[in-house]
């Protein structure tokens, strides 16, 4: 076969994973509303960039990198569903691609083809490729990460393979130092990716741990070791100073709680995509982790699939877990760069089905497939995610007067309008003391209680927006009774949606003039 020919059937099947992962994605795309996390990527990337930068250094300093990105991409093709969402879905496509690449390097390319297949499919992968959130790039760059170690450690293989049926001592150097300069060349590109991989999440750093126990499982050669540790150890110095100040704003995760047994189910089903596919995966899991393990690596002191993927898949979310025992710091989505190990791991088990009787793996992956499908229609839904923000933007977009007034009641409730800003650009906003932007973070700052009481003045209806928690703050009620006082009591309308419920009320009698300063309301 011509070499030329060989080349386009190694990069036909990383490509036609990568594009069937970017349509799937780009199906349906726009059909989740803009939750509160996007939302704060919209109001981030909408900032000046001296403001973006005051900002971080208050909180989210550990999105930074992503929020770079994003500026001026959203100048260039606005902050609409498809527009912000689609970066996260050439992502995951991107990630695609390498999972291909590890499926042939560490098994063969019937793994590489159906750990595509499974990875394009996956009601996770394609849940984070539609998240306007750094995550998926989280994922695509620990891929890339792994992908150039796992070509640093088959280096020695590769210059062997080339220097066949040679014993000329001076061969034999030049081949020795090749395989340096080769290994040299793979681990610099995985030095330089790791340090991507932590800027867009620090947890995603637990992934070299994992590389470290593939490589004391593996054994490899000290010297490899000792040159993967510097790559590593260049990595994190680089890091250092970012990772320190990250410290300074734990706050970000003070409201996280410690793992329960109800968390650790949410983690399996997150992995897996939805509970359909708990059990089949666990089995094809095990049978991958099994015949992995009974098959010898193709070459010794190189990681066989099972050395690869299972400290991946199971080392940062079991780490993670047990720390937040003590300082909790879990949320899944931490952990999403361990799908693609999940998926290496269960393709492997398809594959060895296949050996039993070979029309058995199209069948069983067929069967996964279609459990995915209810998932995969799921997640495209309206009110998917943890607050659906358009229904309430299209509430107020729809019913709003000129000279309205707004008053957001629960906290974040101000960050939330960030998603669909056009819906609010003509209501008052009668609490703020300084915007988001000013005020460098993202619920900006309020106004007391009695310049509040002098502003209810100078409308006569005013949208109440809140949270929809079952328990309100004290200063939450305080606000509804201070709106009352000011005659503001008649209720207009009011619309509950999934995170939140919005009130509109009108005036029953005059502003108060002791109040209001001679002034009120007509």
């Amino acid at each position: 076969m011509a070499p030329g020919t060989n080349s386009m059937r190694t990069c036909a099947v990383p490509a036609f994973s990568a594009a069937a992962t970017l349509v799937i994605a780009l199906l349906g795309i726009s059909g989740p509303s803009f939750w509160l996390d996007e939302a704060a990527t919209i109001s981030m990337t909408g900032r000046s960039l001296p403001d973006l930068e005051r900002a971080v250094h208050r909180l989210d300093l550990v999105h930074f990198a992503y929020y770079l990105i994003m500026k001026p991409w959203v100048a260039l093709f606005g902050d609409g569903e498809l527009a912000l969402r689609l970066p996260s879905a050439v992502a995951m496509a991107a990630g695609a691609a390498g999972v291909v690449a590890l499926g042939r390097r560490v098994g063969s390319d019937m793994t590489g083809l159906v750990a595509g297949i499974c990875y394009a499919t996956s009601v996770t992968v394609t849940r984070y490729a539609q998240e306007a959130r750094p995550f998926a790039m989280v994922t695509a760059t620990a891929v890339l990460a792994t992908y150039l170690l796992v070509r640093a450690l088959q280096a020695t293989e590769e210059t062997g393979t080339q220097e066949t049926g040679t014993q000329e001592t001076g061969t034999q150097e030049t081949g020795t130092q090749e395989t340096r300069d080769r290994q040299q060349v793979w681990l610099t590109g995985y030095a330089v990716v790791l340090v991507f991989v932590g800027l867009f999440n620090i947890f995603g750093l637990l992934l070299v741990a994992a590389h470290a126990i593939t490589l004391l499982w593996t054994r490899v050669e000290p010297r490899l070791l000792r040159r993967w540790l510097v790559a590593t150890a260049a990595a994190l110095v680089v890091l250092a100073p970012f990772v320190i100040v990250s410290q300074t704003q734990k706050a970000q995760v003070a409201s996280l709680q410690k793992p329960t047994t109800a968390m650790t189910w949410s983690l399996v089903r997150f992995l897996a995509g939805g509970e359909r596919l708990i059990l089949v995966l666990t089995a094809l899991l095990v049978i991958g982790m099994i015949a992995s393990r009974l098959q010898p690596p193709r070459t010794p002191r190189v990681p066989g699939l099972s050395a690869l993927a299972v400290p991946w898949l199971f080392f940062p979310p079991v780490f993670l877990l047990s720390v937040s025992f003590i300082q909790p710091m879990f949320r899944t989505r931490y952990v999403l760069m361990c799908v693609p190990a999940l998926v290496l791991l269960v393709a492997a088990g398809l594959v060895a089905l296949g050996q039993l009787w070979r029309p058995l793996t199209a069948v069983a992956l067929v069967a996964v497939l279609a459990l995915t499908v209810p998932g995969q229609l799921e997640i495209r839904k309206q009110d998917e995610r943890i607050d659906d923000l358009r229904a309430a933007a299209d509430i107020v977009r729809e019913r709003a007067m000129p000279g309205d007034g707004v008053l957001f009641l629960a906290r974040h409730q101000r960050w939330r309008t960030a998603a669909y800003a056009d819906a609010y650009k003509g209501l008052t906003d009668l609490m703020v003391r300084k915007s988001p932007a000013k005020a460098a973070n993202l619920d900006g700052e309020d106004v007391n209680p009695a310049v509040l009481a002098t502003r209810l003045c100078t409308v006569d209806r005013v949208w109440l927006m809140d949270g929809g928690g079952a328990r309100q703050p004290s200063w939450v009620r305080n606000r509804e009774n201070l709106v009352q006082r000011m005659g503001l009591d008649v209720t207009l309308g009011v619309w509950r949606y999934k995170g939140g419920s919005i009130k509109l009320v009108t005036r029953s009698r005059p502003a108060d003039p002791g109040v209001c300063g001679g002034s009120p309301a007509t």
